[in-house]
């Protein structure tokens, strides 16, 4: 379609550099012409631009539309929507997404060693229970994603918070629903505590070991529910 294609090549000049945040578009007539389209088929790319909350269209004499920059809950939002697709098709696997969660959260808590303030280790320890929760497994599953959620926010690279997001919302569905039982959460609970040990000492070595254990230690508790969640699926 002739509007995709203009879309797409905005787009491109977005990614580029060549338009910036803030950048205002030239208008519809000048695209349409610079393009070989109808102003009807600028105004379509431009609607497909701003629901991808790329652009903003301003009114009156100053108006126009403006490079925006997208909003990481937009983008977490998307992500998290495309790979939901993907693994209902079965074209994602639950080992693709521990696989992911490795790739991402090893580094981070690495990074989170040596780059965390002391605010930041203080929110890491608040999201840490004293005991395991009585709640379900969702709750449950958002406290323990709580903490993975505040060692990637103190590693200092938003695009690894923006990657985990989904993936995380991707296997909250495959949780299995009675939870992960007290002993369960009791080793979870003392693996944060020596994540959050080794970052507060500053050994971004010990961090990653520690995380890569207690990744590995989830494992089967993911695919348990994956496995139940997929065979009600094609029940």
């Amino acid at each position: 379609m002739a509007y995709k294609e203009v879309a797409d090549s905005l787009l491109r000049r977005i990614a580029t550099g060549q338009l910036a945040a803030n950048d205002r578009l030239p208008g519809e007539i000048e695209l349409a012409e610079e393009y070989g389209v109808s102003r009807t088929t600028v105004r379509e790319a431009l609607r497909l631009l701003d629901a991808q909350d790329l652009i903003v269209t301003k009114k009156g004499a100053s108006g126009g539309s403006f490079i925006r920059v997208p909003r990481v809950s937009r983008i977490n939002e998307f992500l998290l929507s495309s790979i939901g697709l993907l693994s209902g098709a079965d074209h994602v696997s639950i080992d693709d997404l521990l696989e992911a969660r490795e790739i991402i959260e090893v580094p981070a808590a690495r990074l989170a060693a040596t780059r965390r303030t002391d605010d930041e280790l203080a929110q890491i320890r608040q999201t840490i229970p004293s005991q395991p929760t009585k709640g379900g497994a969702k709750y449950q599953f958002v406290e323990h994603r709580e903490f993975h959620a505040t060692v990637l926010d103190a590693c200092g690279n938003a695009l690894l918070s923006i990657a985990a997001g989904p993936v995380f919302g991707v296997l909250m569905a495959s949780v299995v629903r009675d939870g992960f039982g007290s002993s369960f959460n009791r080793n979870v609970i003392e693996q944060h505590h020596a994540i959050a040990n080794a970052i507060e000492g500053a050994d971004p070595k010990r961090a990653g070991e520690l995380m890569q254990e207690h990744l590995e230690f989830l494992r089967p508790a993911y695919r348990k529910g994956w496995e139940v969640m997929t065979s009600r699926r094609g029940a």
